[in-house]
């Protein structure tokens, strides 16, 4: 079989690739990052934040729970990554730097104690009481990512 340039198969596809974006790629490009957060003390879970606050270098916002999810503006979407802080019951907690792609899906956030600790391997260097276990479930796999300290006892 000759390739005889334009007809060629390849050249097609990449023509068709290029000139008819699938529709799941517009839907990417208009998506709003929002995620959810479920709050888990020593595996029980507890009462999750209703306001969150993300912080960038420069601006900082107060995001309201909206159907049970937390939702990301422009603004803050064009960010590369944002601090959140918020409060659960008498504890506070402050999660530095991460990537704005990951405010997507659902978030298990994990603390406690010994039990905690033990349960999530965390290592011996990071004190329990200071420390937090987040699992980004935005699809398989998973990722998760142990943060300490992230945690401090409130007023």
């Amino acid at each position: 079989m000759r390739n005889t340039g334009l007809l060629n198969p390849w050249v097609l596809l990449f023509l068709a690739a290029t000139l008819f974006p699938s529709p799941r790629l517009f839907a990417a490009l208009n998506e709003r990052h929002c995620f959810s957060l479920h709050v888990y003390k020593d595996e029980e879970t507890v009462a999750g934040p209703s306001t969150v606050t993300l912080h960038s270098k420069t601006t900082r916002w107060n995001v309201a729970r909206d159907k049970g999810q937390f939702c990301l503006s422009e603004e803050m979407g064009s960010t590369e990554a944002l601090d959140l802080s918020f409060q659960s019951g008498e504890d506070q907690f402050y999660l530095s730097s991460i990537p704005t792609a990951k405010f997507n899906g659902r978030w298990s956030f994990f603390f406690g104690g010994k039990r905690f600790a033990y349960l999530h391997g965390l290592p011996k260097s990071a004190a329990a009481g200071k420390s937090c276990v987040i699992e980004f479930n935005e699809g398989e796999p998973g990722t998760g990512v142990i943060i300490s300290p992230c945690r401090s006892r409130g007023r």
